[in-house]
């Protein structure tokens, strides 16, 4: 074995999320599938890998999720912008503000919020329809300060993937008919045709060549004697 081209999953490690990749045998010779060859019912994967688009983020439903506030000023056309991070637990809210802590209870759809920060406290009363809040807000301290708030649900954006994961491309042998897989989408054989798409994601192997020796043996390890002490004390 001159080189790992790549790592995947053992096929005795199934997990959600990872597809099996079995071994197939085409008109072409033996090669790899993301489905079990039909004369095999009963196929067992070769691997897993990662499928080759990554799954969408699921859509957040109820009041569970980030939100994107403004809470307007009275009747003026001034407003403060914040985030609410909220997370349901039965009937009980518990929060994450870039404004303060916020503390608060939802039953039947109806929002009620303590937002404590450095300036005072304030409650705020609303509904949550679907991807919206609407309300309004009230200084527990100035009676004066009230009005009305509104939240969109913040969209939800997919997390960076390491940049170790890589498409597994098959490459077709116009020569011989014989078939390669390669983490390279652009290898310069001439004979080697690439697919237009790949056959699954795996991780990148960081070194360019393995070599391994098919006879190296393990070596036990053998104890060291110790020196035998002399009595004497060291100069």
């Amino acid at each position: 074995m001159e080189a790992v081209a790549f790592f995947a999953i053992s096929p005795g490690d199934e997990h959600e999320g990872l597809i099996p990749i079995f071994a197939s045998a085409g008109h072409r010779g033996p090669g790899l599938s993301s489905q079990p060859s039909s004369q095999a019912g009963g196929a067992k994967p070769l691997f897993y890998a990662l499928p080759i688009s990554p799954p969408a983020p699921p859509n957040p439903r109820g009041l569970t999720g980030k939100w994107s506030c403004k809470a307007e000023m009275g009747g003026e056309s001034d407003y403060a912008s914040l985030t609410l991070d909220l997370r349901l637990d039965g009937e009980v809210v518990r929060a994450v503000s870039d404004a303060g802590d916020v503390q608060g209870t939802f039953r039947n759809g109806n929002l009620r919020l303590v937002l404590k920060t450095e300036d005072g406290s304030y409650t705020v009363n609303g509904e949550q329809k679907e991807d919206k809040i609407n309300g309004t807000w009230q200084s527990q301290t100035e009676t004066a300060e009230h009005g009305a708030l509104h939240c969109d649900r913040s969209p939800v954006v997919r997390p960076p993937e390491s940049p170790a994961i890589v498409p597994l491309y098959e490459y077709a042998n116009v020569g011989d008919g014989s078939y390669l897989y390669s983490t390279d989408p652009d290898l310069p054989d001439k004979q080697l045709k690439r697919s237009a798409q790949p056959l699954c994601r795996v991780w990148r192997n960081p070194p360019t060549r393995l070599f391994l020796d098919p006879d190296a043996q393990p070596v036990p390890l053998k104890a060291q004697e110790l020196p035998q002490s002399s009595g004497k004390a060291p100069n």
